[in-house]
């Protein structure tokens, strides 16, 4: 099926779209294939026959998840490490079949959902296309789809929680603290990350309470989870305060969080999150600013000036946020003060972002249209 940019981002932006499926189906194939030629025509002459393994991983647009494991690979090809970007391409391709071998002199590491894997050595990464695996000398792990197998082997294994299938699937804890920059991040900042002590933070609290702000999201708004669960590969818990949350185009599906207080914080997240990442998806297609003006508005409630699209997104975030606490009102402990929240978002919408955003002053043609969503869905 063909989509016209303006179709592709209505179908991205608004949960229950028709179509929307296979629209963010279509964004995350054409990440994939970027990613891949990028790495095929960067590989040395010596590893010129993993072309093909790579050419035939990932064709089919629904083998293919939005994962930050493209982005790894585009970094480490950036640093000139092109044999480690195609067997971090492999990995983020496994729903495809290949069996690849190759030699790694010195130690090198890689993200294969959430878990950090250590190579050196001989290296072989192979995939039926539900079940995988990557070995080297260093250690060896496995993986049916993306529940992991065997890590007795992975010194980095206790720092990994899975979580539901059909969803976020991982939760993995960091040493980081959220002021030291979790994005843009570093590769090697990610895989090298230490795991707190339990006393500072305890990821199966976490790992509960977002398992159950997942649940509570499917069982009641199942258009909204149809919507988030396919741009959310996982979550990296660092220490600080992060509010909702932060991710970066960088990482595709990754969320940086830190430990929140209630369940419906981390629904709050899960949403907020979804949204930053629909927008990148969106941003794949058409931008959200126009080129020819700054779109930067003084709002005197804020004492600060602020861009026509930053207020776009709060309002987007808010507006999803809305909508599905609406959805949800009738299942939480505190309906009264959840239908404060309601209210607060509203009451901003109307008094911050119509002044500016109702003429479009800063948008692209794009722009406006979430706008019209984002309001006409509240």
């Amino acid at each position: 099926m063909n989509f016209t940019r303006q179709e592709l981002v209505a179908c991205l932006s608004v949960p229950g779209n028709p179509g929307s499926k296979e629209c963010s189906s279509l964004v995350c194939h054409a990440l994939a294939r970027m990613v891949r030629d990028s790495v095929v025509r960067s590989l040395p002459d010596a590893y010129r026959h993993l072309g093909s393994s790579l050419r035939q991983s990932g064709e089919l647009a629904d083998l293919v998840r939005w994962s930050p494991e493209f982005g790894l690979a585009l970094a480490q090809l950036r640093s000139g490490d092109s044999l480690l970007a195609a067997v971090q391409y492999l990995v983020a391709s496994w729903r495809s079949e290949f069996d690849v071998e190759v030699e790694f002199a010195r130690n090198r590491r890689i993200l294969a959902n959430g878990a950090i894997v250590q190579l050196r050595g001989a290296t072989r990464i192979r995939s039926d296309g539900h079940r995988w695996e990557i070995s080297s000398d260093e250690e060896r792990v496995s993986f049916e789809g993306v529940r992991l197998l065997d890590a007795s082997e992975n010194r980095h294994a206790e720092s990994r929680v899975e979580l539901t299938e059909g969803g976020p699937s991982y939760l993995v804890m960091s040493g980081l603290s959220a002021t030291q920059g979790i994005f843009p991040l570093r590769p090697s900042l990610l895989v090298g990350a230490e795991t707190p002590s339990e006393a500072e933070i305890t990821k199966e609290e976490i790992a509960r309470k977002l398992s159950h702000a997942m649940s509570l999201i499917r069982s009641e708004a199942p258009a909204s989870w149809d919507w988030i669960s396919p741009v959310i590969d996982g979550f990296l818990i660092t220490k600080g305060s992060l509010g909702r949350g932060i991710s970066s185009s960088t990482f595709p599906g990754l969320i940086a969080l830190t430990r929140l207080e209630s369940e419906l914080d981390y629904l709050d997240s899960l949403v907020s999150n979804a949204t930053q990442q629909r927008l990148f998806q969106v941003l794949m297609v058409q931008e959200l600013d126009d080129a020819e003006s700054p779109g930067v508005s003084y709002l005197h409630s804020r004492r600060l000036y602020m861009s026509s699209r930053k207020l776009l997104i709060e309002a987007i975030e808010n507006a999803h946020l809305i909508r599905l606490w609406r959805q949800i009102l009738g299942s939480v402990p505190d309906a009264a003060a959840l239908d404060r929240r309601i209210k607060r978002a509203i009451f901003q919408i109307r008094t911050e972002y119509e002044p500016v955003l109702n003429d479009g002053y800063g948008l692209s043609e794009a722009g406006r249209l979430l706008w019209r969503n984002a309001v006409d869905s509240i």
